[in-house]
């Protein structure tokens, strides 16, 4: 009796201590249901302690246990594996979990010691050995679910450790590609709740590396950084929600818990609804602009609305005699247009601009970045453009301004000055060697200042002087070499169109010929001019085949409803809403600062047109494409043709120069 009371007693106490220690901080391994001794018990203590010493002497004495089958064997030798891993002993402890897989095949599915063995291989072979064990884990079909979820997790937060967000997207994509199909709801769980544990800037970079958002990762990453960024937020929330519904419609996601989350915050914040202001010139001069802005921009309210976004615009007519009275009615408080500076004198007349935000369609505005912001290509943009293109891909450092005695072509060389003294092109040591203005409403003095541009002195008169004349299209004298490569000539197509051909009659076709968007030009060009312009290059805003999808998108609207072709009109009405609708809601209340915060950080909208961005100064910058006007805005520039054309004429003027001394010596032989 006394026997049987004692047997139960020790039984209860076994049972206790069990539900004492399983309650006890983290857990390094499973401890068994019955402890059978008080060493085992002394060492599971041990381990919960992190008496990583004691526990390895106590794990060490018990695998000396007689007739140990391989189920307790493996307990110990886990028990041993994690002790060595913590005294920095990965030899030993990898050891140990190899043994352990051997004897009990099932424990290869344990994730503790698979994740013990790659920071053990880790620390031995570097971080490529470790990679590779780690994602033959995630992919090996034969290792079952769990270890396969916990190692993929593992991976993907190993890459964002080292700052790789590519890479951790990149590994999952190709997991989940061999992932069961009724696993990858869970696996989609499993990354959210992860994501929702990390720290927003990491959300924030992998965000950025997101290239599309009707894929796995991608569509769960970019739903938690919107999620996360509305759930507490409701100023963020009708940005956030039309974003948050684009990706549901998708239909990619496999699991029902994303929609059921955006049902729970539409109950919290409401179903959003936004307003643009938009004022345009519908009548007036200038009046075909105005349509083909609000054609674009209705193209785009109706494509957002029928993806389920609430959103109304405002057409104000700027020439209208009210403007300024429907402006402070209306309740949008984004504002564009091509505003004219004596309407925005108006505005801060009346004090709008304490009202609304505006973001005006001019290349130039006052106080960009305070008051008014820029959403339109400036003159800076254009000879960025060029001077990028010529110093970095061409390889061009010399260059030299022919600009007309006007205010805008006054204008445009003073900024191509400032430009290329920027630091920016310190390492490609481009200067300007050559500068020289012509009058512009007097072409009879044109040839002459060609000529003393060129460093040569005209030897036929005005009168005489023919360009593009057939018998006199190029002067066979060869003269000295001018000290620049590129001519940045800032005036309209028509001017250029004749004086051009004035460098070809003083024998020299080397040159690049750069131009402002201007030289947009839609009358053909003779054979003649094809030449003259072969080494001619151009900015615009606007590609006709610009392959982006939102390009597509425009194109395929207007096709759809029979409105024509895209232009860069109607792209920057199309442009405008969408990439407002887009943002978190700005408003008035907002500081300058942190509207430039939220435009610069707008990095990865898909432009129709030429992409924008801001720095922190709220300084909009446009990245132009570059074109030849030989085939327009139809193809991007071919730099290896041009450069292959001046190459081949180059070459060629070596060989007349070579011509010309060898008459000139047997001139000199024959007297």
């Amino acid at each position: 009796m006394l026997y049987s009371i004692t047997k139960i007693f020790k039984l209860i106490l076994v049972v206790l201590c069990i539900v004492i220690f399983s309650g006890c901080g983290k857990k390094f391994i499973t401890a068994p249901t019955i402890y059978e001794n008080k060493k085992e018990l002394q060492a599971q203590q041990a381990l919960e302690n992190k008496e990583w010493l004691k526990s390895k002497q106590l794990f060490s004495q018990l695998l000396n246990t007689p007739n140990l089958g391989p189920e307790k064997k493996s307990i110990y030798l886990k028990g041993l594996a994690i002790s060595y891993f913590h005294t920095n002993d990965c030899f030993n402890a990898s050891h140990s979990i190899k043994t352990i897989f051997s004897i009990n095949p099932s424990m290869q599915n344990d994730w503790e010691l698979n994740k013990i063995l790659f920071l053990c291989m880790q620390k031995n072979y570097g971080n490529s050995t470790a990679e590779e064990h780690i994602l033959r884990l995630c992919l090996d079909k034969n290792r079952n679910w769990e270890l396969r979820q916990n190692a993929t997790l593992f991976l993907f937060d190993f890459y964002l450790k080292q700052e790789k967000a590519l890479e951790a997207i990149l590994s999952l994509k190709e997991i989940s590609q061999n992932t069961p199909q009724e696993h990858l709801g869970e696996l989609e769980e499993s990354l959210f709740n992860f994501l929702k544990q990390k720290d927003f800037k990491s959300l924030e970079k992998l965000k950025e590396n997101c290239s599309t958002q009707s894929s796995f990762p991608e569509n769960v990453i970019l739903f938690s950084y919107f999620y996360i960024l509305s759930k507490d937020n409701p100023t963020n929330w009708p940005f956030c929600w039309s974003r948050l519904k684009s990706i549901l419609r998708q239909n990619t996601l496999h699991s029902l818990l994303f929609s059921e989350l955006v049902t729970q915050l539409e109950e919290k914040w409401g179903t959003p609804e936004q307003e643009l202001v938009l004022l345009l010139p519908l009548s007036g001069p200038y009046a075909h602009f105005g349509w083909q802005i609000f054609k674009g921009a209705s193209l785009a309210q109706w494509q957002l609305m029928s993806e389920g976004q609430s959103l109304k615009i405002k057409v104000i007519n700027s020439f209208s005699n009210n403007w300024i009275k429907e402006l402070e009615n209306s309740s949008g408080q984004i504002v564009g247009g091509p505003i004219a500076p004596n309407k925005i004198s108006k505005v801060f007349e009346n004090n709008l601009e304490k009202e609304k935000i505006f973001f005006v369609f001019s290349p130039k505005v006052k106080e960009e970045g305070k008051t008014i912001w820029r959403f339109f290509p400036s003159s800076r943009d254009q000879i960025r453009a060029l001077l990028n293109t010529c110093t970095y891909k061409l390889g061009i450092s010399r260059f030299a301004i022919l600009y007309p005695e006007e205010n805008y072509g006054k204008k445009m060389a003073k900024i191509f000055l400032q430009e290329i003294s920027n630091s920016t092109y310190n390492e490609t040591n481009a200067t300007v060697t050559g500068l020289l203005s012509y009058p512009a409403t007097n072409p009879k003095k044109w040839g002459e200042k060609v000529a003393k541009f060129l460093g040569i002195e005209a030897n036929t008169s005005e009168e005489e002087l023919d360009p593009n004349s057939e018998e006199k299209k190029q002067n066979k004298e060869i003269f000295p070499e001018p000290d620049f490569d590129a001519v940045f000539i800032p005036d309209s197509f028509s001017r250029v169109r004749a004086m051009i051909p004035y460098f070809f009659f003083y024998n020299e076709p080397t040159l690049y010929f750069l131009g402002p968007a201007l030289w947009d030009n839609s009358s053909p060009l003779s054979s003649l001019e094809k030449n003259y312009f072969a080494l001619s290059m151009y900015p615009g805003p606007w590609w006709d085949s610009n392959p982006s999808a939102a390009t597509s998108l425009l194109q395929h609207l207007l096709d759809s409803s029979a409105q024509g072709k895209a232009n860069f009109w109607v792209a920057l009405g199309f442009d405008f809403v969408r990439f407002f609708a887009s943002l978190p809601q700005l408003n008035i209340n907002l500081p300058p600062a942190e509207i430039n915060k939220f435009l610069q950080k707008a990095k990865d909208f898909n432009w129709s047109m030429a992409p924008f961005s801001w720095n922190e100064s709220g300084l909009a910058t446009q990245k132009l494409y570059l074109f030849s006007v030989l085939s327009k805005n139809k193809k991007l520039l071919d730099l290896k043709k041009i450069q292959k054309i001046r190459k081949e004429r180059i070459e060629k003027k070596i060989q007349q120069k070579e011509t010309q001394k060898n008459n000139e010596e047997k001139t000199n032989v024959s007297f």
